[in-house]
């Protein structure tokens, strides 16, 4: 039996709090990577958190080198 991966995400949260009011923002780009920026609530603090998805429909072995050599910094600086 070999792996698959269908869709994984990867995010990254943001150093500050945030204190405004909660709000969600989705997009996909041209490489059909889905962006995905909302508030997160972390027991009483807040963050901002930047998460893509991507659906690379590969084997485990070939979709894990592909993203090593993935030089898109999709997440960007926080």
């Amino acid at each position: 039996m070999s792996w698959a991966v269908k869709m994984w995400h990867f995010g990254k949260d943001s150093l500050t709090g945030y204190s405004g009011g909660r709000f969600e923002i989705t997009w996909e780009d041209s490489w059909n990577v889905f962006h995905h920026i909302y508030s997160k609530e972390y027991g009483k603090k807040m963050k901002v958190r930047n998460e893509i998805q991507e659906y690379p429909n590969k084997p485990l072995e070939e979709a894990f080198v592909d993203k090593l050599n993935d030089t898109n910094e999709a997440i960007g600086e926080f």
